[in-house]
């Protein structure tokens, strides 16, 4: 059973090694490490390489306990701890066992992911998980049968930053890995074979410090990428992770795409050459026909007033001579009254 809790821990660092070789500085992030007094070793995995333990190497830790086997009798619905001998309280390692519980419900539920993650960046959870540890750290397990269906390594490195380490699998392929360390917190959600990522995967790398998300969808063929990656990235403000989780959808992302070949390694872009921008052909100056200049015609100036009598004509005679006045002729007289005998002698009247 120590070969095989070995072989698990050994791929598990490989598969930590996905996450961690993103230029991300999670390869500091510490793996392993046990109860007394060591410090955790370092995961610089840039390229997945697959791993086959055949003789596993020495292992200083303490030998596990007695009830660190899973015992193979037991229901398979039955999940079950396994963990490195440790002094955990029966109400500690109970704590333990729950909250492993809740977390691997969490993880099972697409919809609760966001739940797993604030579980894991919340202090009270590493104080549960780390009860009565000083330095290094700790190893434990769920068992569902003969099948380790979550794995988390937890500690605090030596710089004396927490960090978590978590596998979950199923019996139908489904692999998450989450991670946490410091204030960043990283999720890869994929299938597995033969223990390393493969198929489509979508993938968060969550810094709550600066709020940034880093969101990628691909394919992993062995462990590493194939085909078309997509990276879409997002700064806004510090937050918690879950906050930052839980409003992903609503963000504005920078998008960029990246291709791969079989091997793993990116596709050139080819440059695109230019196309040449055809020059227009100048249109004729036009010269504009100069407007005929008019020449003002001259007004000649007025000469001496060759009028200067008072009166109204048009001659240097003087005064007008008078008109002599016209005869009046005297009225003409009526002719008398004709018939009849007339008694008064008529006379015209002259006054």
């Amino acid at each position: 059973m120590k070969k095989k809790y070995f072989t698990i821990i050994s791929v598990m660092a490989v598969l930590s090694g996905v996450l961690s070789g993103c230029g991300d500085g999670s390869e500091q992030m510490g793996m392993g490490g046990t109860d007394n007094g060591s410090t955790s070793s370092s995961v610089g995995v840039v390229s997945v390489i697959p791993v086959t333990v055949t003789d596993p190497p020495v292992d200083l830790s303490p030998e596990p306990a007695a009830d660190a086997a899973a015992d193979p009798t037991a229901d398979p619905s039955q999940i079950q701890l396994l963990h490195l001998a440790v002094d955990l309280s029966e109400q500690e390692e109970a704590a333990v066992q729950e909250s492993l519980k809740t977390l691997y419900m969490n993880l099972e539920i697409p919809e609760y992911i966001g739940e797993a993650i604030h579980m894991v960046e919340n202090e009270q959870w590493f104080e549960t998980m780390t009860a009565g540890s000083y330095t290094g750290g700790r190893s434990y397990s769920l068992y569902q049968g003969d099948l380790p269906i979550l794995t988390v390594q937890i500690g605090e490195d030596s710089s004396g930053v927490l960090y978590a380490d978590i596998c979950f699998q199923n019996q139908e392929g489904k692999l998450i890995l989450l991670k946490q360390f410091n204030r960043v917190t990283q999720l890869l959600v994929t299938s597995s074979k033969e223990g390393l990522p493969d198929g489509a995967f979508e993938s968060w790398r969550i810094d709550s410090a600066i709020g940034e998300i880093i969101w990628q969808k691909g394919t992993y063929a062995e462990g590493h990428y194939v085909g078309e990656l997509t990276t879409s990235s997002y700064v806004g403000v510090e937050g918690d992770a879950f906050d930052l989780w839980t409003n992903r959808e609503g963000f504005t992302y920078k998008v960029s795409t990246v291709t791969y070949d079989e091997q793993g390694n990116p596709v050139a872009t080819p440059t695109p050459v230019p196309t040449p921008v055809p020059t227009p052909t100048p249109k004729p100056s036009v010269t504009p026909t100069p407007k005929p200049v008019v020449t003002p015609t001259p007004v000649p100036e007025p000469g001496p007033d060759d009028d200067d009598d008072d009166d109204d004509d048009d001659n240097n005679e003087g005064a007008a001579t008078p008109e002599p006045p016209r005869e009046t002729e005297p009225p003409a007289e009526p002719d008398p009254p004709q018939g009849g005998d007339v008694d008064v002698e008529w006379t015209p009247d002259t006054n």
